[in-house]
């Protein structure tokens, strides 16, 4: 309908995309079959107080069936067994979302100083990272 819409998922992180096991016909998965993209925002905890740390990006996303090549390798690998557990794959209408991160990943948190998130939490914290940069350096 043209409106933002916002899912929680869980996902793993694998060959630098997300993947989500989800149902083809739900909202998720018809929004990225129309329009190829999506957003994600994943929101982690480091400090005992305050508000979380974020990542955020946009992302080229896609639709693909269980037994595609790319999910099914993964399968075979074990590598997306904590997204394919509780009788996900005799889902039907099942499909795995790939929602791969484009342009920059934006933060919040990761790399500040906590006494300046504490004493600034307005004017602290904020990062942005070219993709290829972001998820190439550990």
């Amino acid at each position: 309908a043209g409106r933002p819409y916002v899912a929680g998922v869980i996902y793993v992180y694998a060959e630098g995309s997300l993947w989500i096991h989800t149902l083809r016909s739900s909202r998720k998965a018809r929004s990225i079959d129309a329009n190829g993209f999506a957003a994600a925002t994943i929101p982690f905890r480091r400090m005992p107080a305050g508000p979380p740390f974020t990542i955020h990006f946009q992302a080229d996303a896609a639709v693909l069936a269980m037994d595609a090549r790319e999910p099914a390798a993964l399968l075979r690998s074990g590598t997306l067994s904590k997204i394919s557990g509780h009788g996900a794959l005799e889902e039907p209408d099942g499909c795995f979302l790939k929602v791969t991160p484009r342009g920059h990943i934006h933060s919040y948190g990761p790399g500040a100083s906590v006494v300046g998130l504490i004493t600034d939490p307005l004017h602290n914290g904020f990062g942005s990272f070219p993709v290829h940069q972001a998820l190439h350096s550990s």
